[in-house]
């Protein structure tokens, strides 16, 4: 299956951010990947059906792509929103490193 990017309807930035996480473990990945195995086997029996199923095939990989680019925003949000809580938890952990005090740092 080739799309362009026109079929894509979306920036290609989004489809770019979206590939790390369309994982077999997403739902949608699944159905994606069943629909395409349909798709193959009515490609076999009836090709001429293929034009009608263009538009749903498109659809559904679209709607993976910005789950999965979504997924995404949502993640890099959970990471800032955390931020200070991963720094405190970090100077807390290393207090006793010697190497990470002004002392230490100037050797």
């Amino acid at each position: 299956m080739n799309l362009d990017h026109a079929q894509w309807d979306m920036p290609a930035a989004t489809v770019t951010r979206a590939v790390e996480y369309l994982v077999p473990a997403t739902p949608l990945y699944d159905m994606l990947c069943t629909h395409l195995h349909h798709l193959a086997r009515t490609a076999a029996a009836a090709p001429l059906l293929l034009d009608h199923l263009e538009g749903a095939t498109v659809r559904l990989a679209r709607v993976l792509v910005a789950s999965a680019a979504d997924h995404e925003a949502r993640h890099r949000e959970s990471l800032d929103h955390s931020l200070p809580a991963r720094r405190r938890l970090y100077i807390e952990s290393n207090l006793t490193d010697p190497s990470l005090s002004p002392a230490g740092a100037s050797t």
